[in-house]
């Protein structure tokens, strides 16, 4: 039995925690671009009406004085509403986030943690599912990936305003 080839952007031999999905589907790798992580190349998905997304269009900035990652996801997501558009940037992050975890680069994979959980909040107060108490364990969770980062207090505002503008209850 042939053994299943593994996504072209999976270029790490470490195994996955269980915790971990993505969806490989429709994703393509593109090595004529820079790649975003090291070893790992950059990733796009053409969407239904042929627009191609790339992770480095959507792709968080590194350099001194950006915001941090969740911060980025905030401002650069927060206000999109087309849910496909959305489960499009969380497949990709999601596509990401295994192949650095393949490649075992802890910084790069704490880095990510903000913008998936991010992606993962605003991608459920987007779709029909909008239980409070799911939306606050999620709330929860990108304010402490926040926290971990180093967001500032201003920062940490702008979330709970985030979060109060779409009825999310903050515990």
């Amino acid at each position: 039995m042939a053994q299943a080839q593994a996504p072209c952007f999976m270029t790490g031999t470490l195994p996955l925690p269980a915790i971990v999905t993505f969806n490989p589907a429709s994703v393509l790798c593109d090595n004529t671009r820079p790649a975003p992580f090291l070893k790992v190349p950059d990733i796009f998905i053409k969407s239904g009406d042929g627009t191609t997304i790339r992770y480095s269009d959507i792709d968080f900035p590194r350099s001194a004085g950006s915001p941090p990652p969740t911060i980025f996801a905030l401002r650069t997501f927060g206000k999109e509403t087309n849910v496909k558009l959305l489960e499009i940037y969380a497949q990709l992050y999601g596509c990401m986030n295994a192949a650095v975890r393949s490649q075992g680069d802890k910084k790069s994979i704490k880095s990510l943690k903000g913008p998936i959980a991010f992606l993962q909040l605003h991608l459920r107060r987007q779709s029909q599912d909008t239980t409070p108490s799911k939306l606050s364990e999620l709330y929860s969770n990108v304010r402490k990936t926040c926290v971990k980062l180093r967001c500032s207090p201003a920062e940490i505002d702008e979330l709970e305003t985030y979060a109060k503008n779409n009825g999310i209850a903050i515990n």
